[in-house]
Order: structure tokens, then C-alpha cells, then sequence
């Protein structure tokens, strides 16, 4: 099939026909030498004598004395003739029209039409007109001074035009001698099939018959489109995805001009002379697509099976497989093919722990593949084949609690000291496997007390004890139970696996409970007078396996650690102190001098009483003994803790004539006195303008002493 510029003889005589043109213009050189050639491209003689040409509203007719007409003007079919003279000056921009008669303005007498440099020039509305130019339409001036502008054959338009340097004037255009002859496979044929299955798909090509400067080959699609403008004479077809596509000849002269996504039969294809081939080779490319997805029935593309002796059947699925045939094919974790399952589902049981691979194939023709071929290196087919984007993985017995589960300090024994705070132990795991994990919390006996949600758990609120925290590796959903034994029923509804050891959690329960002297007193005066001023301690509510008392001054430094239950506090001096009761195990580590509210005073858990006794330590107004404080309930203080003002109330049996009644601070400054008479039995005391804070009150009648700590908000 010959093409000259765009089929030049099969399309371009069409064209002819739409138009009307017997006789074109065909070729223009502008300039000092303008010279036109006209071309009689009909099948009957046309007399061309009295014609007329217009240029930029200059009208020249050829029998002018001024004009040069070489060549018969009585122009037979194939006729050329040209025309010169000193009466022709054509300019680098300008149209060019030639008439049958002097009606410039006709679209009748018009008979060819073309203009350079410029569109919208001269006479360019009546070829508009007429149907054989674009409005604005040019063909580009010449890139060189000798060159002339030459029409290809293929119809209207400044498309059709090309610069030829050194121009044919009097005879057959230039770009008119190219041939593409006729174009076949390397080997012969003129048809070729090639599988897309991601392997390079190489076809190479030959021509014979052909002709011209330059020879290329050009790939379309069957439409025409131009996929591809390869540069030698072969074609790697495996990125074009499938379909059918066609491989032409290009034999041109000048520069190809084409792009890929122009249509190769309707386009100039270089900017001189072009012929596509008269044949085309056609390519059929194979889709065959293993698919971009292979999952179980549920659409997971992981999957565990347990091998408990009972079948393990699993069934797949594909999405997005092309091809006529489809097959799984089960590997190993390296490739090796392990089986060839005639279905969509296969049994797991009998395979032993490991991990394989379910792929899926889509083929044509026959699988020659076998158990043992690699399939990744392999044919596995006598005709095309695809393997799927991805696999399938089942993991068989593929859970594990983990070798190791410790605190977050790497710590697989650990001691919780339950005094009332919080007490969040998290955990961590080494050598896990399997889609879901949590931790189980065990008595030593594997009896189940928790299941937490996450990986850590405050262990305050589950009193003194010993506990196991494991780790479980699951598939499904956890079954079992707070009281169940986890080392003997079923953990989940799937796959499980507790971990090889165990955190071992030790909760050791302390409280300081609350402290008195012997009397229940939480406050006491001692009179520093020479004499031994011993105060005994008393204890209640305490916790925990060791039990000792601290004393304390008022901001919590440690004046002495007494061995026993008493101490004596003549040789302190006069002030203030506390004495705290301490539960804990270990070994007390607290030194005289730390502060007991500050620092660590064990090594292992502890906890300071939650009140404590005042000891007050005067040296003056020691007129009663210690045998003379007054019984608990003789005398009644409220509100306390107080805001503004506190009652002191005595009961009827302790009343006398005369009561002294005094307030100090905690550092022993005295910041309230009265005298209380007889006949009265309460006292109010003003406290507004009072720090918040310890104070400590007495009162001594004739009867006894009394004190008492009185707390200001």
C-alpha cells in the first residue's frame, strides 16, 4: 500500500476530488529568483495560457511579455511547467493564487491557493472560501536562501508544505521519491504473538523494497496511533500491556516530525519526503496477569494454620487474574514449588510446621512445571504464563508466646509495695510470633486473676501475694476466663501459645497504720527538767513483716531511730519533734539527718504511719507530772481542724477554781494565754489570723494536765 505524506496517492487523489484542482501549484521559490511551478494533476488536458496569478494584490496574467513560461501550457495529465520572469517578484510573506480568469474575488476562478510567512494575507479569504485553506493558515518562510517550499501530494493546507534545499523546479517534486517497501518479522512473517508476563518481549524487524535518505520503523496501535518511533530495527513489547499493535516502514528524507499519539495515516510524518511502508507486521500481545492479589476465602493474604492432627483446610481467592487458564501453586518460602493443587483449597495438616507460599498462575497452553522446579526461575507453561503480584502466606504452627517476658527494665522477677499508691508494672516480650499477643496474669498455681488490655497493670488493688504475668502469642479470639487454669483449658478460639517463662510479680503489703503514746494520746508535753522523760509508743492498724519507729523534728529530719517502742527525750532539749511508726521489709537504710519524707528509708518496700505522735519538750511550767494528765474525754476541742474559731470544753468532773490555759506553734512560741474561771465550762478561741498549720494547746487545772495538737486550715 504506497504513501506518499500521509497515503499520499490513496488519500491525497481524494482530496484532489474534494477541491476540484486539476491543476495546483506545486512548487514556489520567493525571492530575487522567484520562479513558481505548476502541476497538472488530473487525467485531462487543461490549457493554462490566459490563466492569471495574484500575489498580495498584484495580478499577473501568463501570456504577459513580462512573464516566462517554461513548458507546454497546453498541460497534459503529469504535466509541469514553471513560471518566471521579471514581472513575478515574490516577497519572504505572501500568497499566491492562481485563477482561471480575472475574477480575483470568485472562488470559482480560484483554482490553488498557498501563502507563506504570514497568515490572513491577500487573497487568503477566497481560498477560505473556495474550502481549500484555514483562515491564518502559513507555511513556515525558508530556513535557507536557495531552499523553495514544495507541496507533498497529500491535500489542502499548510501541513502538506516542506522547505527543500536545493528545490526541483521543472521536474518531479523531491519529496515525492521516497518508498517504505514492504516490511516483515526477522525470519520471515508478518504476524508475531509475545506474552506479557514481565520478561523482556523483543521482536526485531526487516524491510525490503525501499528507498530514500532515511529508513525507521513506527509502532501503532490498530487504529492508526502512533504508540512508538523506535530507534533501530527491534522492540522490547513487554511495558506496552496488552492488546494488538502494528510495526510499520518509515522511509523519509529531513527530520521526522510525528509524536506518539498522532495518527501516522493523517499527519506529516517528517518536514520533507515520507512513505509509510504498503505492509505492516501485526503483534498480538497476550495478557496473562497471575492477578495483584491472593488471599484465603476471607480476604487475609496471611494466614496461620494450627497442625493439631485435624484437617487444616484452607480455600483462596484472586482478584484481578487475566489469562484463559488459572491454577495456585503452593511454594516454599525461597520459590521451590511444594505442590500443584488440582482446585482452589488444600489441607495444611499433613505439611508439617513451616511456611509456604500460595500463588496464583494464569497461563495459556499446557503447565509443564513440577514439584521441586523453582517457581520463580522455571517455564512453568509451553505458552504463556503470569504469575500473581503477590502470595498467599500460611504460616503452619506458627505461634509463639516468646522466649522471655520481663518487666520493661528487663526484669523477670520484680517486688510491688502495696501502700495505697499505684503500683503499674509494664511488661515486655522477646521472640513473640503471630497476629495478635496479650498478657494473662496467673496465681503461682496458673490460675487465672486478669486478662489486661494492654501491656502494663497497676498491681495495688490486688493485696499481698505472689503472681505470674505470661505472654500469649493467639489466632481467633481469646477464651478463656478469669478463674480458669491457664495451663489447661483452651486460651483462644484459634492458634495459641503461652511463653516459655514468666514475670514473676511479689506484692508486698506494708501500712504505718497510726500512732499514740500508751495512753492513745496523739499528743504529749514532756518537762525537760533534769530528770528522764521517757514517753511510750503505741501502734494500731499496722501492715506489713517489720515494724520500728522514727522521730522526726517538724520538717521531717531524722533526730533518732530507736530500737523499741519508748524513748527517752530529757537529754533533746526543749522544742518539738514527731514520732512516726515505720512498716517495711528489707533493711532500714534511712540515716539520722535525712529527711524521712524525702528519701528511701528501705531497701524494699515501706510506709510511714499516717499520723503521728507530737512530743512538745518545755522547760518551763513543769508543775505537773506525767501522772497527772487528764484522761481522754475530760476535755472536748471543735471544731478541729478549725477556720476562725475553736470551742475548749471541759467535762463536769475535771472543773476547778482556777485553769491555765496556753497555745504554742510547732516551734514552741507561745501564741495564746488565758485564765479560765470556775463557772464557766467552755472557752472560745479566736483563730482567724492564724498560719494554717500543727498547734499544740494545754490546759493545767488542780486537777491534771491536758494537751492536745489543734489543726488550723
Amino acid at each position: 500500500m504506497k504513501r506518499k505524506h500521509s497515503l499520499f496517492i490513496l488519500l491525497g487523489f481524494l482530496l484532489f476530488h474534494f477541491t476540484s484542482a486539476q491543476v495546483v501549484i506545486n512548487e514556489v521559490q520567493y525571492g530575487s529568483s522567484s520562479t513558481i511551478e505548476l502541476k497538472n494533476v488530473g487525467s485531462s488536458t487543461v490549457d493554462v495560457n490566459n490563466w492569471w496569478l495574484c500575489y498580495l494584490f498584484t495580478y499577473r496574467q501568463l501570456s504577459a511579455s513580462n512573464i516566462t513560461v517554461t513548458g507546454n501550457t497546453m498541460m497534459a495529465p503529469g504535466d509541469i511547467v514553471t513560471i518566471s520572469g521579471s514581472g513575478l517578484s515574490l516577497g519572504t510573506s505572501s500568497d499566491l493564487g492562481i485563477y482561471n480568469t480575472n475574477s480575483f474575488g470568485s472562488s470559482t476562478a480560484m483554482e490553488d491557493f498557498v501563502q507563506w510567512g504570514a497568515g490572513g494575507q491577500g487573497r487568503e479569504s477566497v481560498a477560505v472560501t473556495k474550502g481549500i485553506w484555514t483562515a491564518g493558515d502559513f507555511v513556515p518562510s525558508v530556513m535557507n536562501a536557495n531552499s523553495t517550499i514544495e507541496w507533498n501530494g497529500g491535500g489542502d493546507g499548510s501541513q502538506f508544505w516542506f522547505e527543500v534545499t536545493n528545490g526541483s523546479l521543472g521536474s518531479e517534486n523531491i519529496i515525492l521519491n521516497c518508498n517504505g517497501g514492504t516490511v516483515a518479522l526477522t525470519g520471515g512473517g508478518t504476524s508475531a504473538q509475545v506474552c506479557l508476563d514481565g520478561m523482556a518481549q523483543v521482536l526485531s524487524f526487516d524491510s525490503t523494497g525501499t528507498s530514500g535518505t532515511n529508513f525507521a520503523y513506527v509502532v501503532t496501535d490498530n487504529n492508526g496511533i502512533i504508540l512508538g518511533l523506535p530507534p533501530g530495527d527491534m522492540v522490547n513489547f513487554q511495558p506496552a500491556g496488552p492488546g494488538e499493535c502494528w510495526v510499520w516502514g518509515l522511509s523519509y528524507s529531513g527530520n521526522i516530525t510525528a509524536q506518539l499519539g498522532d495518527n501516522a495515516t493523517m499527519v506529516p510524518l517528517s518536514d520533507s519526503c515520507y512513505d509509510l511502508s504498503d505492509n505492516f507486521i501485526t503483534v498480538f500481545r497476550d495478557s496473562v496477569s497471575g492477578g495483584d492479589m491472593i488471599t484465603d476465602e476471607m480476604g487475609n493474604d496471611t494466614v496461620q494454620v494450627c497442625l493439631d492432627g485435624m484437617p487444616q483446610v484452607i480455600s483462596f481467592d484472586s482478584v484481578g487474574n487475566v489469562g484463559p487458564n488459572f491454577a495456585y501453586v503452593v511454594t516454599d518460602n525461597n520459590g521451590t514449588i511444594l505442590g500443584l493443587p488440582p482446585g482452589d483449597m488444600v489441607n495444611f495438616q499433613p505439611a508439617g510446621p513451616g511456611e509456604c507460599w500460595v500463588w496464583g498462575l494464569s497461563y495459556t497452553g499446557n503447565v509443564t512445571a513440577q514439584v521441586g522446579d523453582n517457581a520463580t526461575q522455571v517455564a512453568l507453561t509451553d505458552g504463556c504464563f503470569d504469575l500473581s503480584d503477590n502470595f498467599l502466606v500460611v504460616f503452619r504452627d506458627s505461634v509463639s508466646g516468646g522466649s522471655a517476658i520481663t518487666d520493661d527494665m528487663g526484669n523477670d522477677t520484680v517486688q510491688v509495695c502495696l501502700d495505697g499508691m499505684p503500683q503499674v508494672i509494664s511488661f515486655d516480650s522477646v521472640g513473640t510470633f503471630g497476629p495478635n499477643f496479650a498478657y494473662v496474669v496467673t496465681d503461682n498455681n496458673g490460675t487465672i486473676l486478669g486478662l489486661p488490655p494492654g501491656d502494663m497493670v497497676n498491681f495495688q488493688p490486688a493485696g499481698p501475694g505472689e503472681c505470674w504475668v505470661w505472654g500469649l502469642s493467639y489466632t481467633g479470639t481469646v477464651t478463656a476466663q478469669v478463674g480458669d487454669n491457664a495451663t489447661q483449658v483452651p486460651l483462644s478460639d484459634g492458634c495459641f501459645d503461652l511463653s516459655d517463662n514468666f514475670l514473676v510479680v511479689f506484692r508486698d503489703s506494708v501500712s504505718g497504720g497510726n500512732i499514740t503514746d500508751e495512753m492513745g494520746n496523739d499528743s504529749v508535753f514532756v518537762c525537760i527538767d533534769g530528770t528522764d522523760q521517757f514517753v511510750s509508743f503505741d501502734s494500731s492498724n499496722v501492715v506489713g513483716p517489720n515494724f520500728a519507729y522514727v522521730i522526726t523534728d517538724d520538717q521531717g529530719t531524722i533526730l533518732g531511730l530507736p530500737p523499741g517502742d519508748m524513748a527517752n527525750f530529757a537529754p533533746a532539749g526543749p522544742g518539738i519533734c514527731y514520732v512516726w511508726g515505720l512498716s517495711y521489709t528489707g533493711n532500714i537504710i534511712a540515716m539520722m539527718g535525712q529527711n524521712a519524707l524525702q528519701v528511701p528509708l528501705t531497701d524494699g518496700c515501706f510506709d510511714l504511719s499516717d499520723d503521728f505522735l507530737v512530743v512538745a519538750r518545755d522547760s518551763s511550767n513543769c508543775t505537773t507530772s506525767i501522772e497527772d494528765e487528764l484522761p481522754l474525754g475530760s476535755v472536748n476541742i471543735y471544731p478541729n481542724p478549725v477556720q476562725d474559731l475553736v470551742t475548749i470544753e471541759l467535762s463536769q468532773a475535771i472543773r476547778s477554781e482556777v485553769a491555765l490555759l496556753t497555745i504554742h506553734d510547732l516551734t514552741g512560741r507561745e501564741i495564746y494565754r488565758a485564765e479560765w474561771e470556775s463557772i464557766q465550762d467552755r472557752q472560745n478561741v479566736d483563730t482567724h489570723k492564724w498560719d494554717s498549720g500543727l498547734y499544740i494547746l494545754t490546759l493545767q487545772t488542780d486537777v491534771g494536765v491536758f494537751r492536745s495538737k489543734i489543726v488550723k486550715e
